[in-house]
């Protein structure tokens, strides 16, 4: 906890809702620090967040993840926003993951849809899975379920990353060194909120998404590019779903096409989903390789880092895929 040093015992009025002591409690402590377990005022937020419906280990919301949420209940008060630097944050292990406010409020009035609990490790990194289990508190079998997948999920993300790059003429061990982030995300859908967007309308920003869907609960939609037409994915049990992101089409200089998609609530009921995404070079640029350029095909995107590109998405609130116009050589002449 950062900030006014506060008492390390709490006492709250009997007759205080939850929703009011949360709300007071983030007046108190703009910051809330959860990775530090020893900390009373974190275990008093996760109680009162787990009373009103909201997971208590809600963790690494990335990016396009936190802009994919609904806006803030009340339209035109940027003191709700996610990227408000006024707004009150939430951090677990040093990483700000957006407003506490933001968050709540949406869930208490609604918006909040779905109540969506992710949690996330880099696949490739024992270390990284070994932590997301603990994040979990899972028990030992659930943990090694857990790491073998991770395990599985990678190599099966590498081998399709070689295969492609072969298809394409180029070496297979082109992305060794990228990062592989894996996440579970739980979908708690209400009667009200049938019909309503779970996930906003977005691209994956990194190369490519292996997503393991709900099998009995659909929801998924991408968009025809052409039409501007939903086209629902139904479940199908015993199969997987790929597909690029932004950098993706820029590595491939436009071979590879990034799928705009959204999650939309058709029942109320719990949804589940496992996504693994091959993100970006971890060093050095994100560009076409040079057998990918010619006199038919010229580059079509300046060279640019992962980091750059991320922060470009923020920055721009572009997250279904205008971010990368702007990476275009022709806008950059411009």
């Amino acid at each position: 906890m950062q900030g006014q040093r506060k008492p390390d015992s709490l006492s709250f009025d009997i007759a205080e809702s939850a929703e009011t002591r949360i709300r007071r409690l983030i007046s108190e402590h703009p910051v809330i620090i959860f990775s530090r377990s020893s900390c009373c005022m974190c275990h008093a937020m996760k109680k009162l967040l787990a009373s009103i419906g909201v997971h208590p280990t809600v963790i690494e919301l990335d990016d396009h993840e936190m802009a994919a949420l609904p806006p803030p209940p009340s339209e035109g008060d940027d003191s709700l926003s996610p990227r408000n630097s006024s707004a009150p944050a939430v951090f677990i292990g040093g990483t700000c993951i957006g407003g506490l406010e933001y968050l709540v409020a949406l869930h208490l009035s609604g918006h909040l849809v779905p109540k969506l609990v992710q949690v996330g490790a880099l696949a490739g990194f024992s270390q990284a899975v070994q932590e997301f289990c603990s994040q979990l508190d899972v028990s030992s079998h659930k943990r090694k379920v857990i790491e073998s997948y991770a395990k599985a999920v990678n190599d099966l993300a590498m081998e399709i990353s070689r295969k492609l790059a072969e298809s394409l003429g180029l070496k297979g061990d082109l992305f060794e060194n990228w990062p592989i982030q894996f996440r579970i995300n739980k979908y708690h859908f209400t009667p009200e909120s049938v019909g309503t967007l779970g996930v906003q309308l977005h691209t994956d920003s990194g190369f490519l998404t292996i997503l393991q869907d709900d099998e009995n609960v659909g929801g998924l939609e991408v968009m025809n590019n052409k039409s501007g037409e939903f086209i629902h994915v139904d479940p199908l049990p015993g199969t997987i779903t790929v597909n690029f992101g932004d950098i993706g089409t820029a590595w491939s200089n436009g071979r590879f096409c990034n799928v705009k998609h959204r999650v939309k609530c058709q029942g109320a009921t719990v949804r589940i989903s496992v996504a693994s995404f091959v993100l970006g070079p971890k060093e050095g640029p994100v560009e076409a390789p040079k057998e990918l350029v010619d006199d038919q095909n010229p580059r079509l995107y300046v060279p640019f880092t992962w980091e750059d590109y991320r922060r470009l998405r923020l920055e721009t609130k572009s997250h279904a895929g205008e971010s990368l116009a702007n990476m275009l050589i022709s806008s950059q002449s411009e």
